[in-house]
């Protein structure tokens, strides 16, 4: 029996089962720490490759082919990308309606999220909404978001009146909710409800 280990052979075939099953269970265990604490290096790693900027109008193709495949994936909605790239050009033609991120690997871009506003008068402050949140398949589980989420969030608290962040998540989607708590995010009190004259999903598509 190797060195170091915490329990004692006396020679019983049940104490040597017993005590190799009890090894082996250690052994997984810091193997699965060892795992862990790995991919939190991995994913602290890749995160520092991401780079977080301001949106501009030449984003706009990528940013409507990100809302576009959003929709999709979420919602299985077919968004008319004529209206939503209005919709997109209209956020730059109107910066107090809010302002777009895009996040870049290598020069490319990998993500993307839109920052809209919401006034208290209980708090006296602005509430930033994050929404529009995207990151390409091939660059999920790598600190994207992580990164723009970080960013926005260090915005926000250096801007004049902004008293916090929130969004909105689909009630099935427990891994971004898992996500978003792991941030530091809380589910709010309140339930949305909303009363739309306006059909998102497309009949032709």
């Amino acid at each position: 029996m190797a060195r170091g280990s915490s329990c004692r052979c006396l020679g019983a075939a049940d104490e040597e089962r017993s005590c190799r099953d009890r090894t082996s269970r250690t052994d997984a265990n810091r193997a699965i720490r060892l795992y862990t604490v790995r991919n939190a290096a991995v994913e602290n790693e890749s995160m520092s490759d991401v780079l977080v900027r301001d949106a501009t109008r030449a984003d706009v193709p990528f940013l409507a082919d990100c809302n576009v495949a959003m929709a999709f994936e979420s919602e299985g909605k077919h968004l008319d990308r004529d209206v939503l790239t209005r919709g997109i050009v209209a956020v730059f033609d109107h910066p107090e309606r809010g302002f777009y991120v895009v996040a870049e690997r290598a020069g490319q871009p990998v993500g993307s999220l839109l920052i809209t506003h919401e006034w208290s008068d209980w708090r006296n402050g602005g509430w930033w909404w994050i929404q529009s949140v995207y990151v390409t398949p091939d660059a999920r589980r790598g600190g994207v978001f992580t990164a723009m989420y970080r960013e926005v969030e260090t915005r926000a608290r250096a801007g004049t009146g902004v008293i916090g962040l929130r969004l909105y998540v689909e009630k099935e989607n427990s891994r971004a909710k898992a996500t978003y708590s792991a941030l530091g995010m809380e589910p709010a009190y309140y339930s949305l409800y909303q009363r739309s004259w306006v059909d998102l999903d497309r009949k032709d598509a």
